[in-house]
């Protein structure tokens, strides 16, 4: 049996590291990372997640509200015949088979009372992957 050249090991590699860190990342993870934020400053939270999609203000709290959609492709389709001849007697079938394209959402809501992060929510199937940066160190 050859052995693999370098390059070709790197590359399988490559390729690999993708799907053994979205295996890694849970939702306690987020929640951790999210946390985080609690205590720091408006300022600061935007400038790493950016501005938020919504803004809402109730009872002397604010609410930055952030949302994610992903488009997730189905898995290809595939076909199968099949043949038996238990049972009823014998027989045939076809099928055509595969998950269907879906939307994978998170929605991560932080709540403040004057320019401090006091804490958060998420909703959504994708509140999984790793939020933006960690909050700078405390002034």
């Amino acid at each position: 049996m050859p052995t693999p050249s370098p390059a070709r090991a790197l590359r399988c590699l490559l390729l690999l590291a993708p799907l053994a860190l979205a295996a890694c990342a849970t939702s306690q993870e987020f929640d951790r990372q999210a946390a985080s934020w609690i205590g720091q400053r408006e300022g600061d939270l935007v400038a790493a997640y950016g501005v938020p999609s919504r803004v809402h203000e109730a009872d002397g709290r604010r609410f930055l509200q952030y949302e994610r959609r992903r488009f997730i492709p189905g898995d290809p389709g595939f076909s199968t015949v099949g043949f038996y001849g238990r049972g009823f007697g014998p027989g045939w079938g076809w099928g055509w088979g595969g998950f269907p394209p879906r939307v994978a959402s998170c929605d991560l809501t932080f709540e403040l009372r004057g320019d401090r992060v006091v804490g958060f929510s998420r909703r959504g199937d994708d509140c999984l992957a790793i939020p933006p940066p960690s909050p700078p160190p405390p002034r």
